[in-house]
């Protein structure tokens, strides 16, 4: 490539901003953006959960940042994160997480309950519940067993903190 091809490429880099979500005005159908932190047992250890609710880049996009620390020394022992896709109450998506997981996401947005089934043909099908009230979260997680439906966490959070 010529001296000139680089500079020219160097300042249209230089020109082209970030890719952020500060000009997207949420869409009014989800009104639960903001950060809940409360204390949890994650494989049976006191741990940290937090959940911070955020716009994606798209009107109709949410965002959920999750994370579990253990309580005693702040160590991160779990991190996923979802985007959802709203469309008049009905919520598709993908969902990563620290386990190498990605998982297709669908499910339904009514009132203050989201309701999230998570699928991996091969390896797991989970649901996960929150409801917002009082300006509280509570969250539940299941995962589909040959018994049917198994709730593995439950985290009830305190009121949010806005970021």
């Amino acid at each position: 490539m010529t001296k000139s091809k680089l500079a020219a490429l160097g300042i249209l880099s230089a020109s082209i901003g970030p890719v952020t979500n500060s000009d997207v005005t949420p869409d009014a159908a989800f009104a639960y953006f903001g950060t809940w932190s409360g204390p949890c047992v994650a494989r049976g250890l006191e741990a940290t959960c937090t959940s911070i609710w955020r716009p994606g880049l798209s009107t109709n996009h949410v965002v959920q940042d999750y994370s579990i620390v253990l309580a005693m020394d702040g160590v991160p022992i779990f991190a996923g994160r979802g985007l959802y896709r709203f469309e008049e109450g009905a919520i598709d998506g993908v969902w990563e997480d620290s386990r190498g997981a990605i998982l297709d996401l669908s499910g339904r947005y009514d009132d203050n309950s989201l309701t999230i089934v998570w699928v991996d043909p091969q390896t797991e099908i989970g649901r996960s519940v929150y409801t917002w009230s009082d300006g509280g979260l509570k969250s539940t997680d299941f995962v589909l067993t040959d018994a049917g439906w198994r709730d593995f966490m439950t985290v009830e959070y305190p009121t949010h903190s806005l970021r």
